[in-house]
């Protein structure tokens, strides 16, 4: 929303889904008697209406509903934060509508461009990671009869997470598509082959973003690889990239000063994680990178598909070398 839209009147009724309003209706925030600060509340003298239910505990191998929202409207910003040892065990999943297959289902990490398993600062404009894990998105989610995000712990230990969905209940346009993230990953790519961002999808949208993980496998600079954006039934990509960090709106190898990865976060692109930080051209080294296209989205009317290349230079020979690194990525896309 631009910030000359905040003047206008929406006629939008306001609302935020939490651990201490779960239904998120009117007049019911903040009225819980039972909750995993409840001794800490009533211990205090204070007691009911004062911080009783500030999160919940997710048990192992369990399920829990973020929010149910029925009705028209907007989801417009999710808030979480959670131990980030449970980044990857901890799956994120939304449903819209009657849309049976989840239009978010991706590990809650890689969401947020945490996909490592570690904290990560991050300052773009759809999404924001803010000290210490607080993971922000402010995609807006459009649902036109009701919207259900959930939690899934694949994990062994319970979780205790904290989160807020705020949404409004207002009028979906016509041309309001579907918010998606999806997930891939490969725990070592093929040599000579390319990593599906994206696996060919039918329908219309546009393309909006991109959360690469990746993990080299060889002592030379990695990312000469190529993005490709197959539209519209393309034999061959309509677009493509000069190479991995000119995608992420970086150039150079990242390089600032020789020898040593400079990290970025902006509004649209970022190279947030780097580890280990002190070296450089090393084998297992882990990488975090972020594009968002927000003022240049990527249209498709029939299908698309996105892939990368994973290429890299052989040694100080001007010859590319074929890798096979561990890749994993989240595609953020609109579709009717």
């Amino acid at each position: 929303m631009e910030l000359k839209e905040l003047a206008k009147n929406r006629k939008a009724v306001s609302r935020a889904i939490c651990a201490e309003n779960p239904t998120g209706e009117k007049n019911k925030g903040n009225i819980l008697t039972e909750g995993l600060n409840a001794k800490a509340a009533y211990d205090s003298g204070l007691g009911q209406g004062w911080k009783v239910s500030p999160c919940v505990l997710i048990k192992a191998h369990s399920k829990f509903d973020v929010c149910q929202i029925e009705g028209e409207g907007h989801i417009n910003h999710i808030w979480f934060t959670c131990d980030s040892a449970f980044y990857s065990s901890l799956i994120f999943k939304g449903y819209f509508d009657d849309i049976k297959e989840p239009c978010i289902d991706t590990p809650l990490g890689a969401f947020f461009l945490n996909g490592w398993g570690r904290r990560a600062n991050v300052s773009s404009l759809p999404i924001c990671v803010n000290p210490n894990g607080g993971l922000n998105s402010y995609f807006v989610m459009p649902f036109r009869k009701k919207a259900h995000l959930m939690m899934e712990n694949n994990g062994d230990v319970d979780v205790v997470l904290y989160y807020q969905v705020d949404y409004c209940l207002d009028e979906v346009l016509e041309n309001e598509m579907y918010f998606h993230a999806v997930y891939n990953f490969v725990e070592a790519l093929n040599k000579k082959t390319r990593f599906n961002i994206l696996s060919k999808i039918d329908g219309e949208g546009c393309f909006v973003g991109t959360y690469l993980g990746f993990k080299t496998d060889f002592t030379t600079w990695w990312g000469e690889g190529e993005f490709l954006f197959y539209l519209d039934d393309d034999e061959n990509p309509s677009i493509c990239t000069t190479g991995t960090e000119d995608y992420f709106g970086g150039a150079w190898n990242f390089e600032q000063p020789k020898g040593h990865y400079q990290t970025f976060s902006t509004p649209y692109s970022g190279l947030i994680d780097v580890f280990p930080q002190d070296v450089i051209y090393v084998k297992g080294q882990e990488f975090g990178m972020y594009r968002f296209h927000i003022n240049d989205p990527i249209y498709f009317r029939k299908n698309i598909k996105v892939e990368v290349e994973a290429i890299g230079w052989e040694g100080d020979v001007f010859v590319y070398r074929s890798l096979s690194p561990k890749m994993f990525s989240v595609a953020y896309y609109y579709k009717k």
